[in-house]
């Protein structure tokens, strides 16, 4: 039963490290990233030179904040298996 506690606080002070790690390493790479591939949506679907009106613009904001998501789920995830 001991080292069931032992394991869970490893496994917080893992996912804790990975919410940190993403903080300082991919935080702005995710939102990058997410933001290239939400423009390149928003060309294929109103032609490439992409306008300002606003349905692109809401595609590559939900396209920036899934890239975000997925890194910081992807750090989150991996610094509590590492803990």
């Amino acid at each position: 039963m001991k080292s069931d506690g032992i394991a869970r606080n490893a496994a917080y002070v893992g996912a804790g490290a990975g919410v940190t790690l993403f903080a300082i390493i991919s935080l702005l790479p995710g939102s990058l990233i997410g933001g290239s591939v939400g423009i390149k949506i928003a060309g294929v679907h109103f032609r490439s030179p992409v306008t300002s009106q606003l349905f692109p613009r809401v595609i590559v904001a939900v396209s920036m904040l899934l890239g975000v998501l997925l890194f910081g789920s992807l750090f989150v995830a991996f610094g509590a298996m590492t803990g």
